[in-house]
């Protein structure tokens, strides 16, 4: 049965998946690069927001 996988996964280099995946991160062109400052934004234009821009609130 077919897995679709073309080939074999490779391991990552390093004892720490996480600390290999951050510093990618810090790494990558400032174009692509995430920071803060663009996490907050889009978590705060893709909340939960009722139109007009005012938090919803859930009681």
């Amino acid at each position: 049965m077919p897995t679709g996988r073309r080939v074999p996964s490779r391991p990552l280099p390093g004892d720490d998946p996480a600390a290999y995946v951050a510093a990618g991160l810090a790494t990558a062109p400032t174009r692509y690069r995430a920071t803060a400052h663009h996490t907050l934004r889009a978590t705060a234009r893709d909340g939960d927001h009722a139109e007009g821009g005012r938090a919803q609130e859930w009681g």
